[in-house]
C-alpha cells in the first residue's frame, strides 16, 4: 500500500490513487463549503487555493463546484507524473496549478528549503544581495556614486530624517516601490519640510514603509528613497524636475525594495503566508496499474505574487522595476529575489525554475540579445507598459521617460558593439542623457514610418484618448487603455512615406522624454481621398473594437474602377470607442479643436481643446494613408511555400471642415492578401525619395474599408460619397 501525505482530505488523497483518469477530463472536485472545511482541517490543496490572491478577487456567489485535471505523460520509463490543476467549474479563469517533480537523479526531500514562520528574520535576502554585489558582473554596471536629491536617513527604529544630499554625506541607498492607493497619508509638502528635515516617525507611516524601512536596516542600508517622502508634492516645478531623474534614482539604488501585495496606504505584505504550504508536498503515488514513484508537489505562487501583483498594476512601477539592478520583493506569500541575472524565492533560493517569465521586466542589456532588432525590444517594453494604470493619465510619457532613456543608451551600445563601421553620430540628439536616436513621445525616429502602425485593443476596455493632451495623435502614449503594436516581421521595408520633419515641445527641453505640450509630425506620401459620409444609420460595430472580415467586398457596393482587390481580407482597429445606452458599440473620433491658423501647423497648441464625436456625426474629410507593407510567409499557422502573404499597414486620417492644414490619426487599417509584390511598387518609398505612380485601387478599397469599419453586415448601408476623383501623389502633410 502507498504512502499518501496526511495533509491531504479524502478527496484529494483519492486524486492520486485509484484508477488513473484520462489526462485530458476535468473531474470533480470539492464545493465552496466543503473546500473551505478541508482547509480549515490543514489540506495542503485545499488551504492553498483558500490562501491564494484569487481566493478574494471573486464573489461569493461565483463559487461553485471545483474541477481538478492532473497531467501525465508516458514514455519508456513508464509513467511521469508532470502536474495537477484546480480551477471554478464557471468561467471566471480562476485556477491553480501545482508543479510536480519526480524525485531521484540525486535529488532528495532534505534537498529542499523549509521557509521561516517570520520573512522578516530570514537570512536569504543578505545571502542574496552578497552573491549578488560578489558574484554578478551584469548588475554592478551602474553609478553608486550617484544620490538623488533627497535621502531618508535611517536614525534608530523609531526615526527618520530627510537629508539634502548636495550637503549632507551619505552611503549607498534603497529604493521603494509601492502602490499609492487614494487614501491619505503622510507626505513631503513645502509646509512640512523643514519638520522633515529635523524627524520623522516611523509609527506615523503607512505599515508598507515601516516593512522597507525594517528590511534595509537589517540589510545595514541605512539611506532609504521614498517617492511621497522626498519629491515635494505640492510643488510641481520640484516633481516634474525629479520625475525625469527615475532612471538614475532606482538604477543607481544598491536595492529596490517592492511592496508587491499592499494595494494602498493600509496595505501589509505577506497576508497570504502559511509556511505549511509553502514547503512541498511529498508522497508516494499510488494509482492502479502503474510503478509507484516518490513525487512532491508544490503550488508556485508566482503568478499571485508578482505577475498578477496590484503593484505590476501600477505604471510608475514598470519603470522602477525594470530600472533598478536588484529587487527585494515583499509579496502576497514569500519573499522574491529578482536582478539582472537570477530569480529566486523562499521556495527556491538559488533559482526559480520559472524565473525567465520574468526576464523582461529587468533592464537585462539589449545588447546582449543582437539577434532583436531595437524595435523588436522596444515593442516589447511599451506592449507591456500600455497594461498598466496610472491616477493620472498626463503621466503617461513621464512614468515611463526612465525606460526611454535607458533604450536609448543602450542602442548606442549595441551599435558600437555589432556596427562599428556604420555609427550615426548625428543621431546622438539628446547630450545630456546620452541618447543614441531622437525620441518622439514613444516612438523612436529609427523606427519611423514602421512604428506608426499600433492599434488600439478594445477587446475588454474602451480605448480613448486622453482628455488632457499628452501626445500628438500618431502617438500610442495619446490614448488611454490597451495598445495592439503592429508586430511587424524584418521584411517590414517598402515604406510608402517618408517622414520630412518632426518637432515636439516639451514641458522641459533639456530633457527629451519627459511631458510635451504640442508637437506635429510632416509625412511625406501618397494621401487617398478626401472622402465625406453620409449616413442613414449607425449599425452595430464589433465588441471587440474592430472588425475581422474574410471578404470585405460581399459587405459592400462595387466599386470598378481599377483592378481587382475584392478578395482582400482586412482588420481595422478604430482609435476611440464607447458603448451607448444600448450596449451598442459606438464608433468615435476626436480632434484638437480650437487651434491658431499659422501655429498650428508648427505643433503650437496652447488654446487648443480636444473634442470627440461619433463618428456618423463629424463633420469633415477622411484620409487614407499607406505606410508599409509586411510580408510573411506563415498564414494561420501554415507555411506558405510558394506566395508571400501581404499585409497593407495605412493611417485612417481626419480633417475637419474648418482645419485645412493639419491632420488628425482616428484609427489603423490593415488589409491582407497573397499577391505579387510588385502590385506594390508604385507606393513604395526608397529612403526618402518618392517613386512611380500610385496604385488607384487602395482607394477604392478604403472607401470598402470605412464601411465596413460602420457595419458590417447591415441592411441600410451608410454611403461613402467621394469629394474628388483625385489621388494625391506625393503630398506633404502635417499631422498632429
Amino acid at each position: 500500500m502507498a504512502s499518501l501525505p496526511s495533509r491531504l482530505c479524502t478527496l484529494c488523497e483519492g486524486i492520486f490513487e485509484g484508477e488513473l483518469p484520462d489526462s485530458r477530463q476535468w473531474l470533480s472536485h470539492h464545493k465552496r463549503a466543503d473546500l473551505l472545511a478541508a482547509s480549515r482541517l490543514g489540506c495542503f490543496i485545499c488551504r492553498t487555493v483558500v490562501k491564494s490572491r484569487s481566493w478574494d478577487a471573486f464573489p461569493e456567489q461565483a463559487w461553485d463546484t471545483f474541477q481538478y485535471h492532473i497531467l501525465y505523460e508516458r514514455d519508456q520509463s513508464g509513467l511521469e507524473f508532470q502536474g495537477l490543476t484546480i480551477r471554478l467549474s464557471l468561467n471566471t479563469g480562476a485556477r491553480w496549478s501545482f508543479r510536480n517533480e519526480t524525485l531521484g537523479r540525486g535529488k532528495q526531500a532534505s534537498n529542499f528549503y523549509t521557509p521561516r514562520t517570520d520573512p522578516f528574520g530570514s537570512d536569504l535576502p543578505q545571502k542574496w544581495i552578497q552573491d549578488c554585489i560578489n558574484n554578478h558582473t551584469i548588475c554592478n554596471q551602474d553609478d553608486l556614486s550617484y544620490r538623488p536629491t533627497r535621502l531618508l536617513e535611517i536614525i534608530d527604529s523609531k526615526r527618520l530624517r530627510l537629508v539634502e544630499t548636495s550637503t549632507s554625506p551619505t552611503g549607498p541607498y534603497v529604493s521603494f516601490s509601492h502602490c499609492w492607493g487614494n487614501q491619505e497619508m503622510l507626505m513631503l509638502k513645502a509646509e512640512n519640510l523643514d519638520q522633515f528635515r529635523t524627524e520623522i516617525l516611523v509609527d506615523d507611516l503607512p505599515k508598507k514603509y515601516q516593512e522597507a524601512i525594517n528590511f534595509s536596516s537589517r540589510l545595514n542600508i541605512y539611506f532609504i528613497w521614498i517617492d511621497s517622502l522626498c519629491i515635494i508634492q505640492d510643488d510641481g516645478e520640484d516633481w516634474q524636475r525629479e520625475a525625469v531623474t527615475m532612471k538614475k534614482v532606482y538604477g543607481c539604488s544598491l536595492l529596490n525594495i517592492c511592496s508587491a501585495a499592499a494595494t494602498d496606504v493600509n496595505g501589509v505584505s505577506f497576508r497570504g503566508r502559511d509556511p505549511g504550504i509553502m514547503e512541498a508536498l511529498f508522497f508516494t503515488s499510488s494509482w492502479d496499474g502503474e510503478e509507484q514513484k516518490s513525487v512532491y508537489l508544490e503550488y508556485d505562487t508566482m503568478w499571485d505574487d508578482i505577475l498578477n501583483s496590484p503593484l505590476r498594476k501600477r505604471a510608475w512601477v514598470f519603470q522602477e522595476w525594470y530600472l533598478s539592478p536588484r529587487s527585494l520583493i515583499l509579496a502576497h506569500s514569500q519573499l522574491w529575489w529578482h536582478c539582472r541575472k537570477r530569480v529566486a524565492c523562499e521556495q527556491h533560493p538559488e533559482n526559480h525554475w520559472n524565473g525567465r517569465s520574468l526576464e523582461g521586466m529587468k533592464d537585462n542589456k539589449p545588447k546582449a540579445k543582437p539577434w532583436l532588432s531595437g524595435a523588436q525590444i522596444w515593442e516589447t517594453y511599451v506592449r507591456e507598459y500600455v497594461g498598466t494604470r496610472l491616477t493620472q493619465e498626463s503621466d503617461r510619457l513621464i512614468a515611463f521617460a526612465g525606460v526611454a532613456q535607458g533604450f536609448g543608451q543602450s542602442q548606442k551600445e549595441i551599435h558600437d558593439q555589432y556596427d562599428p563601421e556604420n555609427i550615426r553620430p548625428d543621431l546622438l540628439v539628446d547630450v545630456s542623457s546620452k541618447i543614441f536616436d531622437q525620441y518622439l513621445a514613444g516612438l523612436w525616429r529609427s523606427h519611423l514610418p514602421q512604428a506608426l502602425c499600433w492599434g488600439t485593443d478594445n477587446t475588454f476596455t474602451r480605448s480613448m484618448r486622453t482628455s488632457a493632451y499628452t501626445a500628438p495623435s500618431w502617438s500610442w502614449a495619446s490614448m488611454t487603455g490597451p495598445i495592439q503594436l503592429a508586430g511587424l516581421t524584418p521584411f517590414a521595408n517598402d515604406t510608402f512615406v517618408s517622414v520630412e520633419s518632426v518637432w515636439l515641445k516639451h514641458a522641459d527641453e533639456r530633457h527629451s522624454t519627459g511631458l510635451i505640450h504640442g508637437g506635429y509630425m510632416k509625412l511625406r506620401g501618397h494621401l487617398i481621398g478626401p472622402l465625406t459620409l453620409e449616413h442613414q444609420e449607425l449599425p452595430k460595430v464589433s465588441s471587440k473594437g474592430r472588425i475581422e472580415v474574410d471578404d470585405a467586398t460581399k459587405y459592400l457596393p462595387k466599386v470598378t474602377d481599377g483592378g481587382n482587390f475584392d478578395t482582400w481580407g482586412g482588420v481595422l482597429y478604430p482609435d476611440e470607442m464607447t458603448q451607448d445606452t444600448s450596449d451598442r458599440i459606438v464608433p468615435l473620433l476626436s480632434y484638437l479643436d480650437n487651434l491658431t491658423p499659422g501655429l498650428c501647423e508648427r505643433g503650437i497648441i496652447d488654446n487648443a481643446s480636444r473634442k470627440t464625436e461619433r463618428l456618423e456625426e463629424a463633420k469633415g474629410r477622411y484620409f487614407c494613408l499607406p505606410v508599409v507593407r509586411d510580408e510573411c510567409f506563415v498564414k494561420n499557422g501554415r507555411f506558405l511555400f510558394e506566395d508571400s502573404f501581404e499585409t497593407l499597414y495605412c493611417l485612417a486620417l481626419f480633417q475637419p471642415t474648418h482645419q485645412d492644414t493639419v491632420f488628425h490619426r482616428i484609427g489603423m487599417i490593415r488589409f491582407e492578401k497573397e499577391i505579387p509584390s510588385e502590385q506594390f511598387e508604385g507606393f513604395r518609398v526608397p529612403y526618402k525619395h518618392i517613386s512611380g505612380v500610385p496604385c488607384k485601387n487602395i482607394r477604392n478599397k478604403f472607401i470598402k474599408a470605412l464601411n465596413v469599419w460602420i457595419e458590417a453586415p447591415v441592411e441600410k448601408m451608410a454611403l461613402l460619397k467621394e469629394v474628388t476623383n483625385i489621388l494625391h501623389n506625393s503630398s506633404l502633410m502635417s499631422l498632429q
